[in-house]
């Protein structure tokens, strides 16, 4: 039998059909959710890439994991309004960290590449990008900041009026 451009094209274009399904499949499965703290404003995804994004922004897992979990408290009482936008800024992190091809999640970045992307994203020509990352960076420094442990990191010794 011999092979003809038209059977060809549509043997290529199953082809890549297929294999767009599995990755959006493979790529888009639902995250473990954390087991040391179960998020109560964000869901698991959402909660597990703003512990990946704020532990790059603070240089330090454990400074990461308390200020994303001050959030989500926030989150869940007087921060329910922003609960949708910020699941779909991290949802855009997490799913889509180079580019919509890449399949790569951001939590799952090694440290050093994680901490490029979003170098990257704080320069990036989308407005989109710029936008998540300086939104994130805000959030993670004024939660972290707003203790008195950390004043002194800033050379600040507390408010003058009670």
């Amino acid at each position: 039998m011999e092979p003809s451009r038209r059977r060809f094209l549509s043997t290529g274009a199953l082809f890549g059909v297929a294999a767009t399904l599995t990755w959006q499949l493979w790529g888009r499965r639902p995250l473990q959710a954390d087991p040391r703290h179960a998020p109560q404003g964000l869901a698991p995804a959402g909660y597990a890439t703003l512990v990946a994004a704020f532990d790059i922004l603070l240089d330090s897992p454990r400074a990461g994991a308390r200020a994303a979990k001050e959030l989500d408290a926030f989150l869940a009482t007087d921060g329910a309004d922003q609960v949708a936008e910020l699941s779909l800024a991290l949802t855009l992190l997490e799913m889509a960290p180079g580019g919509l091809l890449d399949v790569r999640r951001f939590s799952a970045l090694p440290r050093d590449e994680a901490r490029d992307l979003l170098e990257s994203w704080a320069t990036s020509p989308v407005g989109v990008r710029r936008q998540i990352h300086s939104a994130l960076r805000k959030a993670a420094r004024f939660i972290w900041f707003d203790r008195p442990e950390a004043w002194g990191d800033l050379g600040y010794d507390g408010p003058w009026v009670k």
